[in-house]
């Protein structure tokens, strides 16, 4: 199947949708354009599932999808998770799920890896927020990004905030908007018991650390804004030292 152009996966006569299956010794190909599943993206032991270009949206209306890749030789382009839809990946023994372009979650998503199964996203990572909600990820298996994760959190004016860096190597400049609007960051002064404004946008944004933050309100309209951290995911348990004064 050499395919560049735009599908939705059929509706079948219960109403629902059907899973999207390559049987043993199958080969499928996409070479561009877009691809809309679901329910389940199933490849069989001895099938391939190639994608050079396009991209694979998963969820449309459903609430569940699936990603089950028991090949080695199979890999996606571009993928993305539709609001609200929560995606799981599943795989046999020795093999993993292969986005070779970037990994996107819309507001709301929800992905999980399964317990000892591996995905690689080759490109970017992005799990965006609204006023809806924001996409999650829980990993209890092995996943890795070789591109830059981005985690944006939609954020409300007037009023505290606290919050932690989710991404390694993120500073104090991602939550500034060059005065409009306004936004102020604190961080806390243990020993003293004290908040302090950071002023520095170069202050690094350390994993574990909490901040507090505050977008000024607007007087007209809303000032809520998204904000992005942009960094590496953190691939191993966190480790705080514990507090020295009560």
């Amino acid at each position: 199947m050499i395919y560049g152009g735009t599908v939705t996966n059929y509706v079948n006569t219960s109403g629902g949708y059907g899973d999207i299956f390559f049987d043993n010794g199958s080969e499928a190909y996409m070479t561009g354009g877009s691809l809309t599943v679901y329910s389940d993206f199933i490849v069989f032991t001895n099938a391939n599932w190639k994608a050079t270009g396009g991209t694979v949206y998963f969820g449309g209306t459903a609430a569940t999808v699936a990603i089950k890749n028991n090949s080695s030789g199979s890999f996606f382009n571009d993928v993305v998770i539709q609001e609200n839809v929560s995606c799981y990946v599943s795989t046999s023994s020795s093999k993993k799920v292969a986005i070779n372009g970037d990994l996107t979650q819309e507001s709301g998503s929800f992905f999980s890896i399964s317990l000892g199964k591996e995905m690689l996203v080759q490109g970017n990572y992005l799990l965006k927020s609204n006023s809806t909600g924001a996409a999650s990820l829980l990993d209890f298996g092995s996943f890795t990004v070789n591109g830059i994760s981005t985690l944006q959190r939609y954020i409300t004016d007037g009023q505290w905030h606290l919050l932690s860096s989710p991404v390694g190597g993120e500073k104090a400049s991602a939550l500034y908007f060059g005065g409009s609007p306004e936004a102020w960051l604190k961080n806390y002064l243990e020993p003293s018991n004290t908040w302090q404004y950071i002023t520095d946008l170069t202050t690094p944004l350390v994993q574990g650390t909490g901040f507090g933050y505050w977008i000024e309100a607007a007087k007209a309209s809303r000032a809520d804004q998204t904000i992005s951290f942009s960094g590496s995911l953190l691939s191993a348990d966190l480790t705080l030292s514990t507090l020295s004064y009560g």
